[in-house]
């Protein structure tokens, strides 16, 4: 963990704190990154979220894991608190499983859920729903 601190005398004050984890137990690896923002200024206030974190099993010739990823970006004008052009958002989970080597040759295959939210009438709404199939094989 460590948090930074940034003022302009009254023109602009942040504060980001960032967590940072890579943790191994036995067969699971664990990692998260993790940081968040939040902003004021003369003409704007923000928060900005972002995480993005795994959790890997491993087999003897195998594994099989979950990523989550999150951002979450809110600006809003302070005159007329509308939100501006730069506020976004998006939620991805993805499960996957893996076989051969993975150093190597191998296969992996999973599943990836997206969901976009996107400004409209001053506010995030879902702009798309996306759900993937994936197959990769790659030698290294």
């Amino acid at each position: 963990y460590f948090y930074e601190h940034l003022n302009y005398s009254s023109n602009f004050n942040g504060n980001r704190h960032v967590f940072l984890a890579n943790i191994s137990l036995h067969n699971f690896k664990f990692r998260s990154n993790t940081s968040l923002l939040t902003t004021n200024s003369t003409f704007n206030n923000s928060s900005f979220l972002r995480s993005s974190n795994e959790l890997t099993k491993k087999f003897e010739r195998g594994w099989a894991g979950a990523r989550l990823s999150i951002e979450d970006n809110e600006q809003k004008e302070n005159l007329t608190n509308q939100l501006t052009l730069l506020s976004q958002r998006f939620k991805s989970y993805e499960v996957y499983t893996g076989i051969g080597d993975s150093t190597k040759v191998f296969a992996e295959i999973g599943f990836k859920n997206r969901i976009n939210d996107s400004l409209r009438n001053n506010s995030l709404k879902i702009n798309s729903f996306v759900f993937n199939a994936i197959e990769s094989f790659k030698k290294r």
